[in-house]
């Protein structure tokens, strides 16, 4: 078993312990209508394009851009009832917030204060975590994330394949896909700005660092290798 060092067993247990905090009760008011929605689709085959459950607004027009999710959430609760579910959204949630550390070492923090970051960022949206479409947005937001600082840190000159898909997928389980398309504009805007303007990223030094004591250590280490 490879030994771990101390810095990835505070990211394991902060990881566990927004999976811990995660996993709650699906009590979202919001829940039993996404069940009803994905109930209504799998049963009439289609996706409703007015309001089916209203009594008096039945010809309201209706755009369900959850659909995918809702079609998702009534499968789980199906196969496993409020369980499933609640360990489906820790997960996700989970997940979420691993690709937050994972951009973050992209960018070069040191892991150990990257992941207490990132568990006190989880502590503080921990309120607004629940059995809902809107999670997936958090998880897609994060890959969007970790893709653009790759891409910043790497210097690719083009994204990955596999956003395009994402956001073909993103579009319909939630209405949060708009956070990407932002991460995106954002991240081409920096991208122009910098070519048209260099000095709003100066480049670091591509020599390597002087060793300690400055040149003079340095030609003392010369003169003993000659030496030896």
């Amino acid at each position: 078993m490879p030994r771990l060092r101390l810095s990835g067993v505070v990211v394991l247990c902060c990881l566990f312990t927004i999976f811990t905090l995660a996993v709650k009760p699906a009590t979202d008011p919001d829940l039993w209508w996404h069940l009803a929605s994905g109930r209504y689709m799998s049963l009439t085959h289609g996706i409703p394009h007015h309001d089916v459950f209203s009594l008096t607004a039945t010809h309201h027009v209706w755009i369900m851009h959850e659909w995918l999710t809702e079609l998702l959430l009534y499968a789980g609760w199906t196969v496993g009832g409020a369980h499933l579910l609640s360990l489906a959204s820790a997960t996700v949630i989970s997940l979420t917030f691993l690709l937050v550390f994972l951009a973050a070492r992209e960018r070069g923090a040191p892991p150990l204060p990257s992941a207490v970051l990132v568990l006190l960022g989880a502590l503080a949206s921990a309120p607004t975590w629940g059995t809902r479409p809107q999670m997936l947005s958090l998880l897609f937001t994060a890959a969007f994330g970790l893709a653009i600082a790759r891409m910043v840190m790497r210097g690719q000159t083009a994204p990955p394949w596999w956003m395009a898909a994402a956001m073909l997928l993103w579009v319909n389980v939630h209405g949060g896909f708009i956070f990407g398309l932002a991460l995106l504009v954002l991240a081409s805007s920096a991208h122009l700005l910098q070519d048209r303007w260099p000095w709003l990223s100066p480049r670091l030094d591509e020599r390597p660092p002087e060793p300690r004591g400055g040149p003079k250590v340095r030609a003392g280490r010369s003169a003993a290798v000659m030496a030896a």
